[in-house]
């Protein structure tokens, strides 16, 4: 919960009424933000990029103002992690989660923590934790660059015996050289993104499941 009132305390009454109903995570969700435009603006790009880039489902216009049984906080200790996007680890270990809807007020005294500067930099990190999407535009803009090469290639080609007239010596085969050879230069960046991604992944160590229960029987088994 922010301090400086801008999240309202009686909301968690709310959040710990959901959690009486047996949800392990209780986020508060805003209806409605009383911020400047600038930080609605890039609020709301910031959600749209994680809903469509993070590899994990994280609520649209959710903080850290939420509630979390014990068991789930328990299973995000086992992180280790030193860059932590808690929203999206919330969201990785699953668990049954629900929101509770509330009007966010202006902020009472203070200054804002989280400038321009300190934003880019948290949605670097949520992308970067929770998203390969990056490396494989990367690939993919690398095989179309190559492609549109390929096919400049057959055009000066066919134009060098079709229209000999109307090509300029020399400045043809240099810029499709230059498609191809930065179009190369990005499928290889995406290949070896690939392997420092998955190198990244293996060092975050995170669990492969999380067990949310674990249901025995008091029958002994008869052998």
């Amino acid at each position: 919960m922010d301090s400086d009132m801008q999240d309202p305390p009686h909301v968690s009454f709310d959040l710990v009424k959901k959690w009486e109903e047996g949800y392990d995570v209780v986020y508060a969700q805003r209806r409605s933000r009383r911020d400047s435009i600038l930080k609605r603006i890039t609020a709301n790009v910031f959600y749209r990029l994680l809903d469509k880039l993070a590899d994990v489902d994280i609520p649209r216009n959710t903080g850290d103002f939420r509630l979390l049984d014990r068991r789930v906080v328990k299973q995000l200790n086992k992180f280790r992690e030193h860059n932590r996007f808690l929203r999206g680890l919330v969201s990785y270990v699953g668990f049954k989660q629900t929101g509770v809807l509330f009007d966010r007020d202006k902020r009472l005294s203070g200054k804002t923590g989280y400038p321009l500067k300190r934003m880019v930099k948290f949605a670097i990190d949520g992308l970067l934790g929770f998203s390969w999407t990056p490396i494989r535009l990367i690939t993919k803009l690398g095989y179309f660059i190559s492609l549109l090469s390929f096919i400049g290639i057959i055009y000066a080609i066919a134009m060098k015996f079709l229209r000999p007239d109307v090509t300029v010596p020399g400045w043809t085969f240099i810029v499709i050289s230059i498609l191809f050879i930065g179009g190369i230069q990005l499928v290889t960046l995406g290949v070896l993104g690939n392997y420092i991604g998955r190198i990244y992944t293996e060092s975050q160590n995170r669990p492969l499941y999380i067990i949310e229960n674990v249901y025995r029987s008091n029958k002994s088994r008869k052998g």
